[in-house]
């Protein structure tokens, strides 16, 4: 056996000289077949978090090796590999930009999982990727291979008999063509001319090379092997396409006769005498083993055609012993190499080993949950379900209730992550079912058991509350949530004309991502010391005081940088200051991060009473249902789901768990009640209670801090969770919390920053949904890149492709969770009429408000995003109204019509403190369109009334802070004040002013022209 100690000290000799921390050798475990000693560095991070920094730190070392040498990377036989491979070769692609990747597969129809066959058929349609079909050799190809196999240097050419017929046989294919002209040599029966061309002469050649396949000529080939090295091969194949040397002689090494000639103590002999009794070439080393480990089979073909040529029982016995082999020394360490191959070995014995069978495919169903294998865990679990239930209709119980209820979420939960929340939904509700806590059905039997559970609800402390919920009460000054984080403080976003944080460059419309040094910055504050990686190399100090790394990092620095950049000018930063939140708390954010081990001990001590396990099993499962019901918008069952799960996190000890409940309890409170005190103190306890080691837990819970941020106005304290957000996200892997945070983030630059910037990060949006095949990343991309392109005046080309883009991803791309919602309805129609109309391809008014009016009776507190896009609805309609477009009195009526559901529903949506503005925006307009005379003239009474609605407008609060609408309703009031006044000269003094500060060139030029 190799040294692996050698081997991992290799790893990290590598990393150093790369400038990466050496400790990062410990992830290598993941796919190395080797123990690697865990490091501190990445001691903490687990499943999908691990994978995931394991594959960023492969693309920098791949574009540290790439910046300044070729570097071509091949991947063989692709069709073969699994989902998380064919991620990671993706991952290549999109972030290796000086590395040309290789890829050699077979078509669509060989591919046995229908995950890794979308991914090669999306990965062929890739803007970098070309796809070339490769047929087999032509006739004279065929010559030259013959040629070059033979190897007699008497022979320089073939006959054209002999050439057609090999050709004719094999159709070209260079491995049947080898091993036809093996056969054809070893049979004797050739001559070469005088002229030295290789001919049968009078022989037939069907006589000659007997059988008409390759299958045929391996098993007349295999007839003439050496008999030890044949038993050598049956067992090898039965072990898989590539072995390690070492298991086979372990089945061999007592044979008879089998000892003499393999020595298992001395690998070069054995290495020597296989490459000398392998006369046709089965066995390959593996590249890079220099110790003659490994060795695979040189074709599936060849390992197909030997395991078959044993009887069914051989195969079954061969399999057992394997099996028992890996059985015997399976453990922790190496579980990760050996746990499927047992699996798969005992799925291929009889069936004296069904219980086995199911013992192991549980262990390895729960392995690829743990690692977040999510196509494989649902498979696994699928056949796992199906078996026991079958075995349970016979009258075989194999398991109790609880360990069925395991399974059920587990699936349940990978089917949520893959966003199939039908069989999510089915699968959670019968785990809880299981262990006799199921869900309550029937709005009776809902509504009663939530003023049960809230009846219940144990009064809980949050710790010195009185003075810092004063907002709450009208004076913001008061709550740490609500703080404005030292990189934005004394700058509002509307005044910066570059990014507030360095993740995007001003030049560079599609900004790419750096990753890896994420992890290194956010590990700095989970486990209280910092990393020597994160700005570039082992000997790097850093000046952080021991405290602040334990502290809530309000704002980290983004570190999506240019192409081409390097590791040593990326600056990261931890934004603290007196006031915010983890300062307040930093005592107290200190004892729990020191109590992180003992919370989990104490959490393995509950766990021993079964009624407690039971419990953490129900808080977990509806943990997964609150999060289901809140993408469903079912607001009762997202809130009885969050309230139990609540109740009973309260008999556990309180760590990251207990403080998601805590904020999604938080969210609800204001979203669903408008209990606004309750709805800070909630969100402050959670963070509080979280200790920072679950990476996905905290995501979670700065996810609804922000939310409720800004649904509550506080628009600076939500855009800097939502960059810090976006960066942990991006670590995680969870794309749709990435999605959110960058939509967000696009969305409030877009009401208060410049166009540029918004454009920007609404691009890098798009491209990164693009990557991902994300419908909803896609669908906000395009639409935040359309609403900015039409502030300009000088973008038509690109309004017209990003319009067409929009049209295609509706109308081809969209699932069955987005069709139906009205907010997205909304969002569609609202942007594609505004740019159809500037675009001059007319508006269809009565087919538009038909479906916004269908749209906008079903608006809810939940859809309130919707009330964004209604903005452009509402220029679509002034810029109508101000062309003649409605000149048409039935289509006026439509407009009120329509107008009037519209505010009915904005009125429910008070959720959102911008709803009013948009509310009074459309009763104004709906006045204009009542005030219309049939011959066209608006009354100076409709004007006064429509005026007064949008100056009520901008005496709400938050418009002040919204300027973007600020501009726009300034500038309805001047175009329908009294032409010359003082008022309205005045107004649209002041839209042209906030429109060149935001650089809405197009509003600028029309405010400018009516002064």
């Amino acid at each position: 056996m190799a040294n692996e100690t050698f081997f991992e000290d290799k790893v990290k000799q590598g990393l150093t000289k790369l400038n990466e921390n050496p400790q990062y050798a410990a992830l290598f475990d993941l796919i190395m077949p080797f123990d690697f000693q865990d490091a501190e560095a990445v001691s903490q991070l687990q499943g999908k978090i691990r994978m995931k920094e394991l594959v960023e730190l492969l693309k920098r070392v791949i574009n540290a090796v790439s910046e300044n040498n070729a570097l071509v990377l091949v991947f063989h036989e692709t069709h073969w590999v699994d989902t998380l491979s064919w991620e990671f070769i993706v991952d290549i692609i999109n972030g290796c930009p000086k590395t040309m990747v290789c890829i050699f597969s077979r078509s669509e129809r060989y591919y046995e999982s229908e995950d890794t066959r979308n991914i090669f058929i999306k990965t062929k349609r890739m803007s970098r990727c070309q796809a070339f079909s490769i047929e087999g050799m032509s006739l004279e190809e065929t010559k030259q291979l013959i040629i070059s196999t033979w190897q007699s240097s008497s022979m320089r050419g073939v006959s054209p008999q002999l050439a057609e017929n090999i050709y004719k046989r094999t159709s070209g294919n260079p491995l049947f063509i080898r091993s036809l002209v093996v056969a054809l040599k070893e049979s004797g029966q050739w001559r070469i001319s005088d002229s030295g061309e290789l001919q049968t002469g009078d022989f037939d050649f069907d006589q000659v090379v007997l059988g008409s396949d390759l299958q045929s000529i391996i098993v007349a080939q295999f007839d003439r092997l050496d008999r030890n090295f044949q038993l050598f091969l049956k067992v090898a194949s039965v072990l898989g396409q590539r072995f390690l040397l070492d298991d086979v002689l372990f089945f061999l090494v007592d044979m008879t006769g089998f000892s003499e000639k393999f020595d298992r103590r001395n690998v070069a002999q054995i290495t020597r005498h296989i490459d000398m009794v392998d006369k046709y070439g089965y066995l390959q080393r593996v590249e890079g083993d220099q110790d003659g480990l490994f060795f695979q089979f040189k074709s599936a073909v060849v390992r197909k055609g030997i395991y078959n040529m044993m009887v069914m029982s051989q195969r079954q016995q061969l399999h057992l012993n394997v099996a028992l082999y890996y059985e015997k020394v399976l453990n922790e360490s190496n579980k990760h190499r050996l746990l499927i191959p047992l699996y798969e070995h005992y799925i291929e014995t009889d069936e004296n080993q069904n219980r086995k069978k199911i013992k192991y495919l549980e262990r390895v169903a729960h392995f690829y949950y743990e690692k977040q294998s999510v196509a494989e865990a649902i498979k696994h679990y699928s056949l796992l379900l199906e078996t026991v239930e079958v075995l349970y209709n016979k009258g075989v119980i194999l398991f109790e209730r609880f360990k069925v209820a395991v399974w059920h979420r587990e699936i349940g939960e990978s089917y949520f992550s893959r966003m199939d929340y039908a069989k999510a939904e089915t699968h959670l509700l019968e785990s809880i079912k299981l262990v006799d806590h199921p869900f309550p059905e029937g709005k009776f039997k809902l509504d009663w058991e939530i003023r049960k559970q809230r009846s219940h609800r144990v009064r809980f402390s949050v710790g010195g509350t009185g003075d810092s919920f004063k907002n709450l009460r009208g004076d913001d000054a008061g709550s740490s949530l609500l703080f404005s984080p030292p990189l934005l403080q004394g700058v509002a976003i509307s005044a910066i004309q570059a990014p507030s944080v360095n993740y995007l460059n001003p030049g560079n419309a599609n900004p790419s991502v750096t990753g890896g040094m994420e992890l290194d910055l956010l590990r700095s504050w989970t486990t209280g010391k910092s990393s020597s990686a994160i700005n570039g190399g082992p000997n790097q100090s850093h000046s952080q005081s021991p405290g602040a790394l334990n502290q809530y990092p309000r704002v980290v620095s983004q570190t999506i940088t240019p192409a081409g950049e390097t590791r040593d000018n990326r600056a990261q930063s931890i934004a603290q200051a007196p006031g915010t939140l983890g300062h307040q708390h930093q005592g107290a954010a200190g004892q729990i991060q020191s109590g992180g081990e003992d919370e989990r001990q104490d959490l393995e001590a509950c766990l021993q009473d079964k009624a407690m396990a039971v419990l953490h099993h129900v808080r977990l499962t509806l943990l997964i249902l609150s999060q289901l019901y809140l993408i469903l918008e079912n607001p009762k069952r997202h809130k009885y789901a969050v309230i139990t799960g609540l109740n009973i996190s309260e008999r556990f000890p309180k760590g990251s768990l207990y403080a998601k409940y805590l904020a999604l309890a938080g969210s609800a409170f204001w979203l669903m009640d408008r209990r606004k005190g309750a709805s800070m103190r909630y969100l402050e306890a959670a963070d509080r209670y979280d200790r920072r080691i679950d990476l996905t837990a905290t995501s979670s819970i700065i996810l609804c801090q922000s939310q409720t941020l800004f649904l509550l106005g506080a628009w600076e304290a939500a855009f800097s969770r939502y960059e810090l957000l976006s960066q942990l996200s991006s670590v995680t892997g969870e794309f749709s919390v990435r999605e959110e945070a960058l939509r967000m983030k696009a969305l409030i630059i877009f009401q208060k920053g410049t166009r540029s910037l918004s454009l920007s990060v609404s691009r890098h949006l798009y491209t990164l949904a693009s990557q991902e095949d994300h419908w909803l990343g896609k669908f906000w991309g395009s639409f935040f890149v359309i609403c900015n392109l039409l502030g300009s005046s000088n973008s038509v080309g690109e309004l017209q492709d990003m319009t067409k883009t929009i049209k295609s991803l509706w109308a081809h791309e969209h699932g069955e969770q987005h069709v139906e919602s009205p907010a997205l309805i909304t969002a569609y129609q609202s942007i594609l009429s505004e740019s159809e109309f500037r675009l001059g391809l007319g508006l269809n008014l009565n087919k538009l408000l038909q479906e916004l009016e269908s749209a906008a009776s079903r608006l809810n507190p939940h859809h309130w995003i919707a009330i964004f896009p209604l903005i452009q609805l509402a220029n679509t309609l002034f810029a109508a109204n101000d062309t003649g477009s409605l000149a048409n009195p039935t289509q006026r009526q439509l407009v009120v019509r329509f107008c009037l559901v519209l505010e009915r529903s904005l009125k429910r949506m008070d959720v959102l403190c911008a709803n009013q503005l948009v509310r009074y925006m459309f009763k104004g307009f709906r006045l204009v369109c009542a005030g219309t005379t049939a011959q066209g003239a608006l009354s100076s009474r409709a004007k006064q009334k429509a005026v007064r609605q949008w100056e009520k407008a901008l005496a709400v609060p938050i418009a002040n802070e919204l300027s973007y609408i600020k501009a726009l309703l300034n500038f309805r009031i001047g175009r329908y004040s009294e032409r010359g006044s003082s008022e309205a000269s005045e107004r649209l003094s002041e839209a042209q002013k906030e429109f060149r500060k935001l650089g809405a060139f197009y509003e600028l030029e029309r405010a400018s022209a009516m002064l």
